[in-house]
């Protein structure tokens, strides 16, 4: 389960491990979550993506991805594509990585 706030902060519950984990800084919005294996993904007010290894609590990358707000967000499986809506009327299409030691490619 995951939860985001308007400070820029999302949190991890993880039952197998029964804690919670953070992510992020104090901030910009986020405005929208999704995980995806191992990966949380968060769409921020600044219209960035950013996203971070669930497993391992690291940052992995920071998408200058929409001029305006990341409103909404899905990824579709198992093409592994994540797609991005922003306020500013744009749609991004994303290849997620297979395996997540990999990089995000836009």
């Amino acid at each position: 389960m995951v939860a985001a706030d308007e400070a820029g902060l999302m949190v991890v519950w993880t039952p197998e491990h029964h804690e919670y984990i953070a992510f992020g800084r104090k901030g910009v919005p986020c405005l929208c979550v999704k995980i995806y294996k191992d990966l949380l993904i968060g769409g921020f007010a600044s219209g960035h993506l950013k996203i971070y290894s669930i497993s391992k609590s690291t940052f992995l990358i920071d998408i200058a991805a929409h001029a305006q707000s990341v409103m909404t967000m899905d990824v579709t499986v198992p093409e592994n594509l994540l797609l991005s809506v922003s306020e500013d009327g744009t749609v991004a299409v994303w290849q997620l990585p297979k395996e997540t030691d990999s990089k995000v490619v836009g």
